[in-house]
């Protein structure tokens, strides 16, 4: 995924639209930032956890 996608990261409480801003080396983590009770978050996630919001 190329940085700046919208993206949708599944979090506990469930999927959420979010902006993926990088991934590190090895491509295992994501950095994402995403509203989570109404602040904004940025977090590492597993890529496993993020997907491309299809247009």
């Amino acid at each position: 995924m190329p940085p700046q996608s919208q993206v949708l990261v599944e979090l506990t409480e469930g999927a959420v639209p979010g902006l993926l801003l990088k991934t590190n080396a090895d491509g295992s983590s994501a950095l994402v930032t995403y509203e989570q009770d109404g602040h904004v978050a940025t977090s590492w996630v597993p890529v496993e956890k993020v997907r491309l919001l299809e247009a």
